[in-house]
């Protein structure tokens, strides 16, 4: 049955109400509007569909929100990379060297903070806002959420720290930027590494890192640094106790 069908058997039941029920019927202005309802309800207006962009809380849309999320997340990384404490990265490519959703129109941001690794997709009309080092390929994704990220944010801005262990640290890559490393209860068990002398190359390297004691722990650190090759002898001459 069309619109118009239906439209026709309800003014034919709203005339047969108006003749056959008393004036003075409570029930009749009811039936009335019941019969009237019908109509909008087996038959609702096709309402031109809100692009969810352009949706709205009544102070911002989808697209305004998320582009004041970008521009903000641009700045802040900027200042990070600027201050060259904190490991990130831009690229087109997630880890295991596959586009951005397929795609060449998006790519990753992604940092290490002290609280934990951060990350962010953006389509590439943006690549240029974010002044950041660029990579093949992203770091590798921990896994965390976008409530995660959220918090580890937070919990950076507020000061506090992810106490690391030594494999991870070595695993992300951290050595690379000079950042320093703390054990949680050092004690007296932990041991500064000043120097590290190569007798074979006659070259220095300084650091002001804490390791843990343990010689496999120190060996697997010198063998992390890049285009050094420390020999066991000089780690432990490098070691004060």
């Amino acid at each position: 049955m069309t619109i118009e069908e239906y439209k026709k058997e309800i003014d034919a039941d709203l005339l047969s109400v108006e003749s056959s029920i008393h004036p003075r019927n409570n029930r009749k202005d009811h039936i009335i509007s019941v019969l009237k309802d019908s109509i909008s309800f087996y038959y609702p207006e096709d309402k031109p569909e809100i692009p969810k962009g352009e949706i709205s809380d009544g102070y911002h849309t989808f697209d305004e929100l998320y582009r004041y999320r970008m521009l903000y997340n641009a700045a802040f990384f900027n200042i990070l990379a600027k201050d060259g404490s904190i490991k990130m990265c831009k690229s087109r490519k997630h880890s295991d060297g596959e586009k951005c959703f397929g795609s060449d129109d998006w790519f990753i941001v992604m940092a290490i903070l002290p609280t934990g690794q951060i990350s962010n997709h953006y389509e590439s009309k943006y690549w240029d806002l974010f002044n950041i080092p660029e990579k093949e390929i992203a770091f590798e994704y921990d896994g965390h959420t976008p409530n995660e990220a959220a918090d580890r944010i937070e919990r950076y801005l507020k000061g506090e720290s992810n106490l690391m262990t030594f494999e991870k640290v070595v695993k992300l890559g951290l050595f690379d930027t000079g950042c320093r490393v703390k054990r949680k209860k050092m004690e007296r068990q932990i041991f500064k590494l000043i120097q590290l002398i190569n007798w074979k190359h006659h070259s220095l390297l300084s650091a002001d890192i804490h390791v843990i004691r343990a010689p496999k722990k120190i060996i697997q650190f010198a063998k992390a640094l890049k285009n050094m090759k420390v020999i066991e002898k000089s780690l432990r001459l490098a070691v004060f106790r």
